[in-house]
């Protein structure tokens, strides 16, 4: 995945949120008769009717989503009504009406339920809100997840659920070996909190996916086994593999843009005053005879010398020679006298004497070279730390789940199989 490429270090400050009940979440396709549950396991059912949308809507046959979450369905024909019962919540449709009722109070629909086929069809979003579960429209695969599940954490107000570490601990490849938890934990809620920051920036910006994006991504679907469903439930898939889509562009556009404002290129010579071994500075003779010679070379620069030759006989920095063509660097990256002075230059002008705590340099700015593959991935980084902190400031990240809590619903009874310490 692209978006590994970006390295932040997050520390996991897990909260607590007592699990009380075993989460479920259901699976649906538009157009597709195969339904996946998800709780202790993955398990597949046929349903009677297919989803499909009208109006923008989806809708679904009546008993596939209530049934399945311990609600109960009766139909009154003379009123051509069907009532859902759970727990305290009952909700009244009638068939061809836009208003519903809920615990009694009149609510209106976008889309009234219809027969179709002889199987009753219900707007999916107002149903399972009004059961209290949660819903998410994966797009880019036609698929709905409804679920009850208590979210992991949430990140800007948009809910992270156990399915999500399932479906990237399948995208990574993790088995999912208990003796490694805490690693993989960490791994995940790394790998989910960067993917969810950047994938709402981009969105924010206005970045969705393009049609051959969408294509690849349906590709990439359509070849998807249904060995997946041992694993993981492909909805949160193609949702991943959706944001990764779309913050690979974002990014993409961001470097060409930000590249030639936030980079540089600099070559330098450099006299050391420091033992770049030891770390000790100079006697005072020494650092007197570094003064000297640094001198002489910005004299014999000012007459017009050429600076690479002066810097292939005296530069005292090793890594010149493996970077010949100098530098090429953002903000932070190097010690703050020398990056301060090298932005502040023209291209093609030389500097003063430059002191740092490694000695004293005269740094020549260079035209900035072709973007290569690592500039992205760094660019990404500063926005990435950008956004984290200010959400920190904010408080919009939010951990619900405690470390062991999501242990147990990631690794299962792996965790009690594990050799207790004796």
């Amino acid at each position: 995945m692209n978006i590994k490429k970006i390295s932040l270090v997050l520390a996991v400050l897990f909260l607590f949120s007592a699990i009380s009940v075993q989460a479920k979440t259901i699976e649906f396709t538009i157009g597709s008769d195969s339904m996946y549950i998800s709780d202790s396991d993955i398990a597949k059912k046929t349903i009677d009717a297919k989803p499909y949308i009208e109006n923008s809507r989806t809708m679904i046959p009546i008993r596939a989503v209530s049934e399945n979450f311990g609600a109960e369905v009766s139909w009154n024909d003379a009123e051509r009504k069907v009532t859902i019962t759970a727990d305290e919540t009952i909700i009244e449709l009638f068939i061809d009406s836009d208003i519903a009722k809920v615990n009694g109070e009149d609510k209106k629909l976008d889309t009234p339920p219809a027969i179709v086929d002889s199987r009753t069809m219900v707007p999916l979003r107002f149903i399972s809100e009004a059961l209290g579960k949660n819903v998410e429209y994966i797009s880019a695969s036609k698929q709905v997840l409804i679920t009850d599940e208590s979210p992991v954490m949430t990140i800007n107000g948009e809910r992270v659920t156990i399915d999500e570490f399932r479906a990237w601990a399948t995208l990574l490849g993790y088995q999912l070996d208990p003796a490694y938890a805490e690693y993989i934990i960490n791994d995940l809620s790394n790998t989910i909190m960067v993917t969810n920051l950047m994938a709402q920036e981009a969105e924010y910006n206005g970045y969705s996916l393009t049609e051959a994006q969408s294509l690849e991504l349906t590709n990439s679907i359509s070849s998807m086994s249904e060995d997946i469903y041992k694993s993981s439930l492909i909805a949160p898939i193609a949702k991943l593999l959706s944001d990764d889509l779309i913050i690979t562009h974002y990014i993409d556009d961001l470097a060409a843009e930000e590249y030639p404002k936030t980079f540089v290129r600099a070559k330098h010579i450099l006299i050391l005053t420091t033992n770049m071994e030891t770390g000790e500075k100079y006697d005072a003779a020494k650092l007197d005879e570094a003064r000297q010679t640094v001198e002489d070379i910005k004299k014999k620069l000012d007459g017009g010398e050429d600076f690479d030759k002066l810097m292939t006989e005296y530069c005292e920095d090793p890594g010149i020679h493996t970077n010949p063509d100098g530098y090429v660097f953002t903000y932070g990256e190097m010690v703050p006298e020398f990056e301060e002075t090298a932005f502040a230059l023209k291209e093609g002008e030389i500097s003063d004497i430059v002191e740092t705590d490694y000695g004293y340099h005269i740094i020549k700015k260079e035209p900035l070279p072709e973007m290569d593959e690592t500039i992205p991935g760094k660019i990404a980084t500063v926005k990435l730390n950008e956004i984290y902190e200010e959400c920190m400031v904010i408080g919009t990240i939010v951990q619900n789940m405690s470390f062991d809590e999501l242990a147990e619903q990631l690794f299962g009874d792996l965790l009690i199989e594990m050799p207790q310490e004796k």
